[in-house]
């Protein structure tokens, strides 16, 4: 990837991985998303690599004291499904019918995005985020998106192994400390645009 420069998004596949083999399947993507996150520390060019750039984001946040990012589905809904016939769901609850937003060919946007069912499906989101995020050392410098917006697959992860999004933080953190890369972070912090500037991989702010 480096040699490249382009940025690459990692895709977490665990429905199938879920179902045939649930204890392992939560270490195993922390795993991964560890060993991508080494093999991009010590790349010269630090390619991004979604979603570890962002996980890498909210560890300089924590570490240099940013904790005001909340994140909010109410206004942050932007895939939606739209089947054939026109009906219309989240990503999150795809094709349940619970949580049908209505028909795209019989209401309005502003319709759907009033709609009761989506009403509902944000406050689940909510819910999560209050069960997992709030007591969460890293929430405010992580949004918390992930547990928002958790499909079926990664509701069950979460209530059986918890978020491995702080699973990777608590990697991440430990990193920079035994490596002094937190201290590096604090020394060349600047709050208009942080970045450590003797490695680019550091570079997320």
């Amino acid at each position: 990837m480096s040699r490249i420069n382009t940025t690459r998004r990692v895709w977490s596949i665990v429905s199938i991985a879920w179902t045939v083999q649930k204890i392992t399947v939560f270490d195993e993507l922390v795993g991964a998303y560890k060993e991508i996150f080494h093999e991009w520390l010590a790349s010269e060019r630090a390619t991004c690599v979604d979603p570890i750039d962002d996980y890498l984001h909210y560890a300089v946040r924590y570490v240099t004291g940013q904790n005001n990012d909340r994140y909010d589905r109410s206004k942050s809904d932007r895939v939606f499904i739209i089947d054939v016939n026109g009906d219309v769901f989240n990503n999150i609850e795809s094709y349940e019918r619970e949580f049908c937003y209505g028909n795209l060919f019989r209401s309005s946007l502003s319709e759907l995005m009033a709609s009761d069912a989506r009403g509902r499906s944000i406050a689940l989101s909510e819910n999560r985020m209050q069960h997992f995020c709030q007591r969460c050392p890293y929430f405010g410098s992580c949004p918390g998106s992930f547990v928002a917006d958790a499909t079926d697959v990664e509701r069950k992860m979460l209530q059986a192994h918890g978020c491995p999004v702080r699973a990777l933080l608590d990697h991440i953190i430990d990193v920079f400390q035994r490596t002094d890369l937190q201290e590096l972070l604090l020394r060349t912090y600047e709050p208009a645009g942080a970045s450590a500037k003797e490695n680019s991989a550091l570079n997320v702010a």
